[in-house]
């Protein structure tokens, strides 16, 4: 039996119902302990054999430390309320799971910011993204983002209809909230390619929600990574999976030959260089002024010894009085 549109709606709730980060308990750490999902929420079991309840919808941060295991319903219950799951080593000291960039430098978060900003920084990256989306098409150097934007529009919608058309699936129209085969398979498909483009985004320190086409969403830089390959993986794919008897497990298997025949992380990472590298500064680690920059692993304290020329402390017993006489 499946839930009811309220049960669903208390299942998946929107982020604008849940607390607010300010408003959370800050964190919650466990020691050898079986955090698990029941009937009302998520509980764990702590080695006395004790009980306890789990604030989902309170807590910001959840961490597990040694002996501590966790179910994969608990942990989704846990996303959904907006709790961040942290494995930690003893006491909480050394966190084990966030995602850690593969560059020791920010040269290209730093160069990300500098494109996003610049004025014709995102209309140049666009641009090499639509060439990459879709080769086979002239992308001139004097088109605007919105004839980018409707020429590209224009080759999803006919991509469709082929589609469509050839798997016989009639008056189909793209509805990422639809029900029917296609549609979960193009939202289950495109969710691989996020997957994919975040490993991607987060290796180079990037920030997902500085997005070049995309905007408004956290994950926007994804989005602009992940629409270079729908037009051959994930809008083919889907249609040609969507009359099998496992369709999404057949889709998976397809997904997964595709990313990696076709090197996805790889090219994903070349997109990036090629839309960053122009934005790149030369300088080695500095330091930050008023003036600009200023050399890094450098001692800039003043000649005279900062503590000698300041002022002398006030006399508190001459404080003390003035309060009282006022």
């Amino acid at each position: 039996m499946g839930y009811s549109p309220e049960a669903q709606t208390l299942r998946q709730p929107r982020i604008v119902d849940l607390p607010r980060s300010g408003d959370r308990i800050s964190h919650l750490h466990l020691d050898r302990a079986k955090v698990f999902q029941d009937e009302t929420g998520v509980a764990a079991t702590l080695d006395t054999g004790d009980t306890v309840r789990i604030p989902a919808g309170s807590l910001a941060v959840l961490m597990l430390g040694q002996g501590c295991s966790i179910t994969t319903p608990a942990q989704a219950t846990l996303h959904r309320a907006g709790c961040n799951i942290m494995l930690s080593g003893a006491d909480g000291t050394t966190a084990i799971t966030t995602a850690r960039p593969l560059t020791g430098r920010a040269k290209w978060a730093e160069a990300q910011a500098r494109m996003w900003t610049a004025p014709n920084g995102r209309a140049d990256a666009a641009r090499i993204l639509y060439s990459h989306q879709f080769p086979d098409l002239d992308w001139p150097a004097t088109a605007t983002i919105q004839r980018m934007r409707g020429l590209e529009g224009h080759q999803v919608k006919l991509l469709y209809k082929q589609h469509a058309a050839r798997t016989k699936h009639r008056n189909w129209r793209r509805d990422t909230n639809g029900e029917d085969q296609p549609n979960r398979l193009l939202n289950l498909a495109n969710a691989i390619l996020y997957a994919s483009a975040t490993a991607a985004v987060t290796a180079l320190g990037l920030n997902p929600a500085l997005g070049i086409i995309h905007q408004g969403a956290v994950g926007a830089l994804l989005f602009d990574l992940a629409d270079i390959h729908k037009a051959t993986a994930s809008i083919p794919l889907a249609f040609d999976c969507s009359r099998d008897d496992d369709p999404a497990f057949h889709l998976r298997r397809r997904m997964r030959a595709y990313l990696h025949r076709n090197r996805v992380l790889a090219q994903h990472l070349r997109v990036l260089d090629e839309i960053l590298t122009p934005h790149l500064d030369a300088t080695d680690d500095v330091l930050l002024d008023e003036h600009g920059v200023v050399a890094g692993h450098t001692n800039h304290a003043p000649d005279a010894d900062p503590i000698d020329t300041r002022p002398p402390p006030p006399d508190m017993e001459q404080l003390r009085q003035a309060v009282e006489d006022y």
